[in-house]
């Protein structure tokens, strides 16, 4: 079991970039002023105004739909039954973790899926299996500083995707992944009984084209 939800209308701006805002009082009233507009650590512009807001969060939007839509079709390669064998385990360099099944198949170290995404669309997909407190990549497209798959990997705790995979919801948003600058969707995997067992995980490196946004909005 996947689970998926689909969220209609304008994304909140704060869940995408920073507003850095300075209050100062003066007398009785307060003045806000706007610092900067940030996309995780990239200031994309440093003279923001509410029109240049709407652009940044218009184009988040439009990242926002395309990743949607390559969850489903990775999510449509996994259509039955997920199950964890927690007796099963498989050695990643320090870490042993338990084994994820997809129609009783292990998908431990098995890149088939998450390579023929990156392939067919520039984008990147992750399996992650649910160990203890953790949510680890073992099978993944996702390339670290040195060019190897971050296999092995875990999911920060303090990523606010983690949070809401917790509790059984999915979560949108860019996230800053060895280096570059992503939109990125995480789905909870749920075995038959309701459990949390995983994620798949798709992201889109949207961090070339910050560089026209920067440009549009100087």
């Amino acid at each position: 079991m996947i689970v998926h939800t689909h969220t209609r209308g304008w994304l909140i701006p704060s869940l995408f970039f920073i507003l850095a805002i300075t209050l100062s009082a003066c007398g009785k009233s307060n003045k806000t002023e706007l610092k900067e507009i940030k996309i995780e650590d990239e200031v994309i512009t440093q003279t923001p105004t509410p029109a240049k807001a709407i652009v940044v969060t218009e184009f988040l939007e439009s990242k926002k739909k395309t990743v949607s839509k390559l969850s489903q079709e990775f999510a449509s390669h996994f259509r039955g039954g997920f199950t964890i064998d927690n007796a099963q385990t498989n050695k990643i360099g320090q870490l042993s973790v338990p084994t994820l099944k997809h129609n009783g198949q292990s998908l431990y170290a098995d890149h088939t899926i998450p390579d023929k995404i990156s392939a067919q669309h520039m984008a990147v997909a992750t399996v992650f299996v649910k160990s203890g407190d953790d949510y680890v990549r073992i099978a993944t497209s996702v390339k670290k500083e040195d060019g190897g798959r971050a296999f092995g990997t875990t999911l920060d705790r303090r990523h606010p995707g983690y949070k809401k995979v917790l509790l059984g919801e999915p979560y949108s948003g860019t996230a800053t992944l060895f280096g570059m600058i992503y939109m990125t969707e995480y789905s909870p995997i749920k075995d038959a009984a309701g459990n949390l067992v995983g994620i798949l995980f798709v992201g889109m490196d949207i961090t070339a084209d910050l560089i026209p946004l920067k440009a549009q909005l100087r």
